[in-house]
């Protein structure tokens, strides 16, 4: 398990030999940088384990987002090699209006995501 810290906020990958699949446990709030540190260490994480499947677990964290960063990031991920096959699952104890404008900025661009509310749901749609 490797541990990243940014300011406040606490992440842990953890990559899943059943399923195939990187967990990455997000604790507090995540306010998305444009610099986009989180973003390049996440990448990293999933190339490290050639990983097309990843769980974004927020369960005992908060997604903040912003219009233009959303966007960006939206591309970022074609530009670090990330195919369009790359299945995402956001685990959320409440769904917001950044997590619903994020969701659909990376759908229009072809991503497959999907955002959920319960555990055992997001695995089984990522690991299927």
């Amino acid at each position: 398990m490797i541990k990243f810290y940014l300011n406040k906020l606490k992440v842990e990958y953890e990559y899943r030999k059943e399923g195939e699949f990187l967990w990455v446990k997000i604790y507090g709030l995540y306010i998305q940088d444009q610099e986009g540190k989180f973003a390049k260490e996440f990448f990293s994480e999933m190339k490290r384990h050639n990983c097309s499947k990843c769980l974004m677990d927020y369960s005992k964290g908060e997604f903040k987002g912003d219009t233009f960063t959303t966007y960006s990031r939206s591309k970022q991920g074609g530009d670090l090699g990330f195919s369009k096959n790359t299945k995402f699952a956001g685990l959320f104890t409440e769904v917001n209006s950044d997590v619903l404008f994020f969701k659909t900025v990376f759908e229009n661009r072809g991503y497959n995501v999907r955002i959920f509310s319960e555990l055992n749901s997001a695995i089984t749609w990522l690991t299927k």
